[in-house]
């Protein structure tokens, strides 16, 4: 059981809104909003579309489903913290460029990153808020887009205002009310197909729609070997992750 239970959040909902949203802001992050915990219904149906079209990666798809219920998770959960953090702040060496993607350079799992403990920091920052915490664990682009602090683009990464894709979205259930975002339209230009077109191995199949088994980042890191030789093929330098629909897109 996470979180201190018999500590009292500062008075209201907007006076706790904004004492985490100052404590986001300290310790980095670009963004933060709230969420309800219903349950992230689109998200449901579209795991459970995708495991029934692309059969080979149907388990893949079938493990996200239980992330779809904030409240199966945390009984006691009332709201969803979402932040951002920006990779793409960083200035990265040239040479991995392209054969290993951005995110994997930036990794803030690495110890020697400076963003290493951003997460739990910002856990903490909530308990020292009085409030009951469980970090993760849910479907973040679904929980960014309906806080209102991203929104998801054709290529199917988030974007935040000002920031663009090179971003990280980290959620938390606390047990206070929050006021909730709303979700942002969508941030691409009509008609644009740059990220459709980049994609070597024409993954994304449609607007919106990543096929698991095609993008060349679960090729690298989570399809089972051997691969397919003409998808391997084509994914060119890419040893660890790939950025082709991001570096793509013009936004």
């Amino acid at each position: 059981m996470d979180g201190n239970p018999t500590a009292q959040p500062p008075a209201g909902p907007n006076h706790t809104a904004d004492a985490i949203r100052a404590a986001a802001d300290g310790i980095g992050y670009v963004r933060c909003g709230f969420t309800t915990t219903a349950p992230f219904e689109r998200f449901a149906t579209d795991v459970a579309r995708r495991a029934a079209a692309y059969p080979d990666v149907a388990d893949a798809y079938r493990a996200m489903a239980g992330r779809a219920d904030p409240r199966a998770q945390a009984l006691w959960a009332r709201s969803v913290v979402v932040c951002i953090r920006r990779y793409g702040k960083y200035r990265l060496p040239g040479e991995p460029i392209g054969h290993i993607g951005r995110n994997y350079l930036a990794d803030r799992r690495i110890p020697a990153c400076p963003d290493h403990d951003m997460p739990g920091r910002m856990t903490r920052a909530l308990r020292n808020l009085g409030l009951r915490v469980k970090r993760g664990g849910l479907p973040d682009r679904a929980a960014a887009e309906r806080a209102g602090v991203a929104a998801i683009g054709r290529n199917g990464f988030a974007y935040a205002a000002d920031w663009g894709s090179w971003i990280n979205i980290e959620t938390w259930l606390v047990d206070v009310e929050l006021p909730p975002g709303s979700a942002l339209p969508t941030p691409c230009p009509p008609g644009c197909r740059a990220c459709t077109d980049a994609c070597p191995t024409s993954a994304i199949e449609r607007p919106y729609t990543m096929r698991m088994d095609r993008c060349i980042a679960h090729l690298t890191y989570g399809a089972p070997e051997p691969l397919d030789p003409a998808l391997a093929e084509r994914m060119g330098g890419w040893v660890y992750g790939c950025d082709e629909c991001q570096a793509a897109c013009p936004l």
